[in-house]
C-alpha cells in the first residue's frame, strides 16, 4: 500500500489477491487531471474493494474478467459495484481457451453504459 506522487500524478497501490511465487501482487489507482483510474490487475473478489470508496472517486476501472485465475464476470461486475467506478473496461479475457468468457455477460450484469468494451487499439477517454 501507500501512495508517491511523481509529476503531478498520484499513484496509490492497493490490495489484490492472485496467486504470486515472488513480490506482491497489487492493483493501482493513479489520480491526475482531476481523474482517477483504478487498474485492479490480475485479482479476484476482495472485500477490500469496499473501502475504496472512502479514499477515492474512480471514474475508471480496468476490471479483469476471464474468471479463471483473476475474477469471472458475475465476481467483476460486484468489483465494480463495491469500489464504486462509474465506468468498466474489462481486461485479462480472450487471450488464450483457459480465459475466454463473453464481455457482453459482464457488461449485462452492470447498468447500461458503465462498460466500455474496447478492440485492439481502441482508446477510451476519462
Amino acid at each position: 500500500g501507500g501512495s508517491i506522487v511523481r509529476n503531478g500524478c498520484r499513484f496509490s497501490l492497493v490490495h489484490a489477491t492472485h496467486t504470486c511465487y515472488t513480490g506482491h501482487v497489487v492493483g493501482v489507482i493513479l489520480e491526475m487531471d482531476g481523474k482517477t483510474i483504478y487498474h485492479m490487475g490480475d485479482t479476484g473478489l476482495a472485500m477490500d474493494m469496499k473501502i475504496l470508496p472512502e479514499f477515492f472517486r474512480i471514474d475508471l476501472a480496468f476490471v479483469p474478467i476471464g474468471d479463471r485465475y483473476t475474477m469471472g464476470p458475475p465476481s467483476a461486475a460486484r468489483a465494480v459495484e463495491w469500489c464504486g467506478a462509474k465506468h468498466a473496461v474489462p481486461i485479462h479475457y480472450n487471450t488464450w481457451p483457459p480465459i475466454e468468457v463473453d464481455p457482453q455477460d459482464f457488461a449485462k450484469r452492470l447498468p447500461k453504459g458503465v462498460v466500455k468494451i474496447l478492440k485492439p487499439g481502441e482508446t477510451i477517454e476519462v
